[in-house]
């Protein structure tokens, strides 16, 4: 690992020191997010109410030489000071401060007069805008948080005309194997080792229509109570966005098939939505569908859906909780939801987005926290983004849920959270 680490650092040297053009730029992130969530499960103590602040703080640094050779290193620190919970810190403390991104790269490498090669390897994060809307690939340290996302990964990506192909390898650990200032024990960012081989192409078809096509094999070292068997998993899948003069349709579709221990493992996931630009005094509507397989009891297979790299809060920060006493929270699987977006701009740079979803079980679950059907409950949403300016933003942000049949418990849920970010 060291070696490895004065590799790219000797790189970095070599990239400043030689002739030509060096630039250096130092950029400064700071986030406080207050949170507080109403479970519809109990903790060990019997508690479901947390009210919490969270403080994360990134300072990074990106060099450049000439037009190609580019690095870069983020340090990122979060602290959570709880304020009511049955256990946790009220006092600010450091804990723990993390290399979040740590990556070389070149690119315009010419491989042919119409092809071009961009290349990069180290700690990076998988941007969801870049891979079908974060279905499959955007979280990388589900366990951590928010407080990071990055992929551990060397990644090729050619480039001709308007198409793109990349071909990424991943080796993602249950714990942090570079230097962490000030490590705390049993920090864990993933169930397990994971390592995963992706092949994603993109293409502009024509004008309208957008689609990309993928491939993954992820491999997965689990131990985890809910999910204690290791996977070798295959998905095929691809995502299409054609837009109209005032309307975008988005399709998503992937299929997948492996195994889970010495058990076939088959699974389907797919979303259709329709958004709909300037209508009356909404900027958009979105409505749509989401279907992701659950397990069925009565399958000699395992037929749940697997959301590989994305299990953060894809549709909800509400939603993405229900899935605890599942395969852990964010594991979005077994789920079928109809939404339905509003999106209003009450001011040039203040927008309010009000939604409500129907969501569904396509399968029961097995345990004390879960009952007879197959409604999970009715989630409504208000969120206020204020972009201030390119430096500060703030979100207000409130879910509610109803809770349906699938649940054994009496409780509804709610979420809510303040959030400030300001970056240089």
């Amino acid at each position: 690992m060291k070696s490895k680490l004065f590799l790219i650092f000797a790189l970095i040297f070599v990239a400043s020191t030689a002739h030509g053009e060096f630039r250096f730029n130092l950029d400064f992130y700071q986030r406080t997010r207050y949170e507080v969530l109403e479970s519809l499960f109990l903790d060990a103590n019997g508690y479901s109410r947390r009210h919490y602040v969270r403080f994360k703080t990134s300072l990074g640094a990106r060099a450049t030489y000439g037009a190609n050779l580019f690095a870069r290193l983020k340090l990122t620190n979060e602290n959570r000071t709880y304020i009511y919970r049955t256990h946790g810190s009220a006092a600010y403390n450091i804990d723990e401060v993390v290399i979040d991104n740590f990556y070389i790269g070149y690119q315009n490498i010419r491989i042919s007069p119409n092809t071009k090669l961009d290349i990069k390897i180290g700690r990076f994060n998988l941007p969801a805008s870049e891979y079908g809307e974060g279905f499959l690939i955007a979280e990388g340290t589900p366990l951590d948080g928010s407080r990071t996302f990055y992929f551990n990964a060397a990644k090729a990506r050619f480039r001709q005309n308007n198409s793109s192909l990349d071909i990424i390898a991943v080796t993602n650990t249950r714990t942090d194997y570079l230097p962490v200032f000030n490590r705390r024990a049993n920090k864990y960012l993933n169930f397990g080792r994971e390592n995963a081989l992706i092949v994603y192409a993109r293409t502009q078809h024509n004008k309208r229509i957008h689609a990309q096509y993928y491939y993954i094999y992820k491999t997965e070292e689990v131990t985890n109570r809910l999910l204690p068997l290791s996977s070798r998993l295959h998905t095929l899948g691809f995502f299409v966005r054609t837009d109209f003069n005032d309307m975008a349709l988005r399709l998503q579709a992937a299929g997948q098939f492996g195994n889970y221990g010495s058990n076939i493992r088959r699974g389907f996931g797919a979303y259709g939505f329709a958004d709909f630009f300037n209508k009356w005094i909404f900027s958009k509507i979105t409505t749509g569908m989401v279907y992701l397989s659950g397990d069925n009891p009565n399958s000699q297979s395992v037929t749940g859906w697997n959301p590989l790299f994305s299990r953060y809060p894809w549709k909800s920060n509400l939603i993405c909780h229900l899935f605890l006493d599942e395969g852990g929270i964010g594991y979005w699987s077994n789920i079928k939801m109809y939404t339905i977006n509003a999106n209003i701009n009450i001011l040039r740079n203040l927008n309010m987005l009000l939604g409500y979803s129907f969501v569904y079980a396509n399968e029961l679950a097995i345990g004390s926290n879960f009952s007879n059907g197959k409604h999970r409950g009715n989630v409504a949403q208000c969120k206020f983004n204020w972009h201030i300016n390119n430096r500060i933003n703030v979100i207000f942000d409130i879910e509610h849920m109803r809770r349906g049949n699938f649940y054994a418990n009496r409780r509804d849920a709610f979420y809510a959270r303040l959030e400030g970010v300001f970056r240089i």
